[in-house]
């Protein structure tokens, strides 16, 4: 067998890779994670490059126009009148970016989805084939994440400014805006993944996600836990350079293991109500066929 180099082994995915025989196939979708982050993190990461890829525009933007707002409001006395337009510079006009950026992840979840299921991979080629598959629906994701974090900037900003004669006002109203927050991440886990494996509707899309998120709202929290708080924490915090380390940890790193751990968990869910009746083919794909 030819040796490849290093720009080979991305077009064309490694030769050595097969796909797995009924006896390698993992048990259980932990160890699937476990095989997939030791000993096929090289193809994780460059797929999560091409991904990153598509993110970048949204970061500069994100980054300049924070800093441009941060000044801004250093020099005026008083931002009510003009909260909207400076959230609107600095979110609203981010969701080109945002349909950007899902388009990207239309492909990384194509390949995630070929390794979980033991699969080979040809990074460009595989990435390519799942845009063309499912990019218009994670374009529309993508206006709809936009606008979703443009609502909630403007909310928390709106609040940090308001002055309400009762304190629990403001309390609840923080503590409504986090719960919807945390139920959107949770209808991601689905969302996604769904949109990437099924040709169905926006509607069906956003109905099937929003009753597993009730339905296993305890797991689903757990899940958000373990794959993205950890990363998610240093974003939110408000010093700049923080957030940008942690934007940066978020996409290089965080990412591959968000997308891995939502694939694995939601499709143990969509083999219980979904794949069970209407795809057979896809019940523990990936796993070994326990009698």
């Amino acid at each position: 067998m030819r040796k490849q180099n290093l720009v080979e082994r991305i077009v064309e995915g490694s030769l050595k890779q097969k796909d797995l025989t009924i006896a390698d196939l993992p048990h259980s979708r932990k160890q699937i994670y476990g095989h997939l982050i030791k000993q096929r993190f090289g193809t994780l990461f460059a797929a999560n490059f091409f991904n990153t890829m598509f993110w970048i525009p949204l970061f500069i933007w994100y980054y300049f126009a924070d800093f441009y707002v941060i000044e801004k409001i250093k020099s005026i006395s008083e931002i009510n009148g003009d909260l909207f337009n400076l959230i609107f510079l600095e979110y609203g006009t981010m969701i080109p970016f945002f349909v950007l950026g899902c388009i990207g992840l239309s492909g990384f979840y194509y390949i995630i989805r070929r390794m979980c299921w033991g699969e080979a991979v040809s990074i460009i080629y595989d990435f390519r084939k799942g845009i063309k598959q499912s990019w218009k629906q994670f374009a529309f994701l993508g206006i709809f994440i936009g606008m979703l974090v443009f609502l909630f900037q403007y909310i928390f900003n709106y609040y940090s400014i308001q002055v309400f004669d009762n304190s629990t006002i403001n309390i609840i109203l923080y503590g409504l805006t986090i719960i919807v927050f945390v139920l959107i991440l949770m209808m991601l886990i689905f969302i996604f993944s769904m949109s990437s494996l099924y040709q169905i509707s926006n509607f069906m899309l956003i109905k099937a996600s929003l009753l597993f998120t009730f339905k296993y709202f305890p797991k689903n929290l757990l899940i958000l836990l373990i794959s993205l708080f950890p990363f998610l924490v240093p974003v939110l915090i408000p010093a700049i350079m923080i957030r940008f380390i942690g934007i940066l940890l978020l996409l290089f790193i965080g990412a591959t293991n968000i997308v891995v751990i939502w694939t694995l968990y939601s499709h143990s869910i969509f083999d219980i109500h979904i794949n069970k009746n209407d795809y057979p083919n896809y019940v523990n794909k990936g796993l070994y066929p326990l009698e």
